[in-house]
């Protein structure tokens, strides 16, 4: 029998606000990409949140997130926030979708995955019993 998980890291710490920022041409089209994914993730924990159905094909974080959010998985999420005065908006919304994530429960169980070879015990273990009850 051999035992699977799943390990997902990511950093979206490049959330920000592109005016703020200044930044311009593919580091400007990379914070544009990462705040969408943010604002999907954020769509689909609002809906399950709602208890509503989640469309997590929206973009590729979604799907890729989907067993961490949904999934058979122990979640954490790590979020960062600054302290600056200026920042305070950001940080609200930050904390607000930290409170939003802690509505996520998993039910988490341990998953077996049957290997090619304990499969084979398994059936010769099986046919050993009948042979020995038609004895």
């Amino acid at each position: 029998m051999r035992f699977d998980s799943l390990f997902n890291l990511g950093d979206l710490s490049g959330s920000e606000r592109v005016n703020k920022s200044g930044v311009e041409g593919k580091e400007f089209e990379q914070a544009v990409n990462i705040n969408l994914d943010l604002h999907t993730l954020r769509t689909v924990v609002l809906r399950i949140k709602e208890k509503g159905f989640p469309s997590f094909r929206e973009n590729s974080l979604t799907r890729l997130l989907q067993n961490s959010i949904e999934g058979n998985c122990k979640t954490r999420i790590i979020f960062a926030v600054r302290t600056e005065p200026e920042s305070l908006n950001d940080t609200v919304g930050t904390l607000q979708f930290a409170l939003d994530c802690s509505f996520l429960k998993n039910k988490v169980s341990v998953s077996r995955v049957k290997t090619i070879e304990s499969l084979e015990r398994q059936l010769a273990d099986q046919a050993q019993g009948e042979l020995s009850l038609s004895a």
